[in-house]
């Protein structure tokens, strides 16, 4: 589990995905909350802050491409972006391998709410995670 950590809050930490509403630049502060299957409590909320610009938003490089401890980057694949909202399917491989699927809706330009749904290999088992996550525009970018 702690291995997993990483990774998952550096998906967090991506917040946007453009679709007809789309974020605006700034910076972004995200909070998140990860569970995981089996455990009796949900794990503390973790916040993180980024620097988002309208550069990463017009070559969408706030698409999440989040990196595994051995630095191998998880493939990102089938964005679907309708309306305010877009979804999309993550596979990882490396010492754990993880797949699942996310999905992020805006309720304005400068916030947004998003789950991301995981099953992970680790140590010989499957393990089952869900992160919510809620993020929002706290100023420009310094």
């Amino acid at each position: 589990m702690k291995r997993a950590l990483p990774l998952l809050l550096a998906l967090a930490a991506l917040p946007t995905l453009a679709g007809d509403r789309t974020a605006s630049p700034g910076l972004w502060e995200s909070s998140v909350q990860m569970q995981m299957a089996g455990m009796p409590y949900p794990m503390p909320p973790h916040t993180s802050r980024r620097c988002i610009t309208q550069e990463m938003i017009d070559r969408n490089e706030d698409i999440p491409r989040a990196q595994t401890r051995t630095g191998e980057e998880c493939q990102i694949g089938d964005v679907h972006r309708a309306g305010n909202t877009a979804s999309w399917t993550l596979r990882c491989s490396g010492s754990h391998p993880m797949q699942g699927s996310g999905m992020v809706t805006y309720d304005s330009a400068t916030a947004y709410h998003a789950q991301l749904r995981m099953t992970m290999q680790m140590d010989g088992r499957q393990m089952q995670m869900t992160q919510s996550i809620e993020s929002h525009r706290v100023g420009d970018c310094h």
